[in-house]
């Protein structure tokens, strides 16, 4: 394994822009989890009603990006 020293990680150049700086701090990142998770969750559970009557014919729909 290399090792890594702090005086060699002092000699690294990082960009930095004060405009990007300011938007990444003003997106709550905790809240855009929170709201994926909920998302993901009724997607499955709308995946998990719907696949049934899709194998069973029960259900169908009709793609209209082919027309």
């Amino acid at each position: 394994m290399p090792v890594v020293s702090s005086d060699d990680l002092l000699e690294f150049i990082i960009p930095y822009n004060e405009e990007v700086a300011k938007k990444f701090n003003g997106i709550y990142i905790k809240e855009k989890i929170i709201a994926n998770v909920h998302q993901s969750n009724e997607l499955s559970s709308l995946r998990d009603f719907l696949l049934p009557l899709l194998m069973n014919g029960q259900v169908t729909f009709k793609d209209e990006s082919y027309e």
